[in-house]
């Protein structure tokens, strides 16, 4: 079973310990694609600045297992998961990993409009063999997808990211959108322009929170 707790260390010890929670908690083949997910990444990013410099030491703590928080509470195997902005592969293609085991009826659509980073997202998806799709336009350019569960993580304020989402929930879907310490600011500013029915789920990996978001509405979705 899948276990998220909060690695205790920082540093190399910290990655280390986020690397083996996620080892333990999935099968031989799931590790696998994330071990193959994470190499590429490191291959990569001295030209194409996926994840800062800084972050890279601490890849598994800081970002993979961060990002593996969604399948914890996704929506009970959501048909159709859009991920927006989804850079260098977070949360998008480790969500799309996890859910060859734990969401296998799942199609995963990662939107990324920067070409080479793209060509990053479509290599991995190669390499390891999910059922994912990049698309390579902007979220405000692409005919409404209807997903029943849209994820971003560092892509804009709530405000701003709901009306990119919206328009490609379908009615009963729900967002799950990954805000950090100024998610309460988010929040208030956003309620200025949305409505929208919302639960907040700590971050199991650092200060910030997981919205889920559902029933949104508002005066930019049209």
């Amino acid at each position: 079973m899948l276990s998220l707790a909060n690695p205790n260390g920082t540093g190399s010890s910290g990655n280390e310990e986020a690397r083996t929670l996620l080892k333990d908690g999935v099968s031989r083949e799931t590790f696998q694609r994330l071990e193959i997910f994470v190499d590429l990444l490191t291959d990569w990013n001295d030209h194409l600045n996926l994840i800062s410099a800084s972050t890279l030491c601490a890849v598994w703590q800081r970002h993979v297992i961060d990002s593996a928080q969604l399948i914890k509470i996704q929506p009970a195997q959501p048909g159709l998961w859009l991920d927006i902005g989804t850079g260098g592969g977070f949360p998008g293609l480790v969500v799309a990993i996890l859910g060859e085991e734990f969401a296998p009826d799942t199609e995963y659509i990662l939107l990324e409009a920067t070409r080479r980073k793209a060509e990053f997202l479509r290599r991995v998806v190669t390499a390891t063999g999910i059922r994912a799709r990049v698309l390579p336009q902007r979220a405000e350019t692409v005919a409404p997808i209807g997903a029943h569960c849209v994820s971003a993580r560092a892509v804009a304020p709530l405000d701003l990211l709901l009306g990119l989402a919206a328009p490609h929930l379908n009615p009963d879907g729900v967002a799950l959108l990954m805000k950090g310490r100024s998610a309460d600011r988010e929040i208030r500013q956003a309620r200025e322009s949305w409505q929208f029915l919302m639960q907040s789920h700590p971050s199991r990996t650092g200060s910030g929170v997981i919205l889920a978001l559902s029933e949104i509405t508002g005066a930019s979705h049209v």
